[in-house]
């Protein structure tokens, strides 16, 4: 906002107090040319502080922000024990409908991945910052993006390999308890390991369509900025 303020409003009062009420006709171009120049070095420090705090600071903080749900992913790992535990009969087989009520739509993490990019577009629009150029948003949005893709993915994959763990496991305990009892080869039967890889892939695509909903909104802003500027510079050629 400081950047933008210097850039748009100092510029101006100084001129308007300075140059036009004290310099002569002759020398107001002169005396805006010092002005300019006075300030360029100050300007320079604010743009490298402004990039680094769009770069660093508040990609990180947003992705931060974020990413702090994605510990809910583990619950999912860990749900075919506990319902192993819970819905457990005395044929060591898992009740069909322990998990068949989680799958009616994706887990509430998914959501929350993308909040704080929401609230902060919101904050954007609403507070009318015409200062923040289309480029500049659409690469911070870029940016968490691409971390939140990173982060997601990474955790998907300890969570798949931490399930695939837990399937063989659990079917080498059930085939011992079958075996112990004198049981043949039951009917085959989803187990609650399948149901909660059954969830992550509902997770996945939800996570990919909100994905793909920022990136159809980067792509129609970059469509619309790019035709006002061929406007605008076929209007000045006129």
């Amino acid at each position: 906002h400081l950047n933008a303020w210097s850039q748009y409003e100092l510029m101006p009062l100084i001129e308007h107090r300075l140059v036009q009420h004290v310099a002569t006709v002759n020398d107001q171009q002169g005396m805006r040319d010092l002005v300019e120049r006075s300030l360029q070095d100050s300007r320079q420090k604010l743009m490298a502080l402004q990039t680094q705090i769009w770069n660093e600071t508040l990609v990180a903080r947003m992705v931060r922000e974020c990413t702090a749900c994605l510990h809910q992913m583990d619950e999912i790992a860990d749900l075919p024990m506990q319902m192993n535990v819970r819905f457990t009969d005395d044929d060591g087989d898992s009740d069909e409908s322990s998990l068949s009520a989680q799958h009616a739509a994706a887990s509430q993490y998914v959501a929350k991945l993308f909040q704080p990019l929401k609230r902060w577009l919101l904050f954007v629009n609403e507070h009318g910052l015409e200062y923040i150029t289309v480029h500049d948003k659409n690469r911070l949005i870029w940016n968490v993006l691409n971390a939140l893709c990173t982060a997601y993915w990474t955790r998907l994959q300890a969570v798949r390999e931490r399930l695939s763990a837990i399937r063989k496991m659990m079917e080498k305990r059930s085939s011992k308890k079958r075996k112990s009892k004198g049981g043949g080869a039951s009917a085959k039967r989803v187990s609650n390991a399948e149901k909660a890889e059954q969830q992550l892939v509902i997770d996945i695509r939800t996570f990919v369509q909100q994905i793909r909903g920022f990136v159809n909104g980067l792509q129609r802003d970059e469509k619309l900025h790019t035709e006002k500027l061929n406007q605008e510079q076929e209007n000045e050629c006129v």
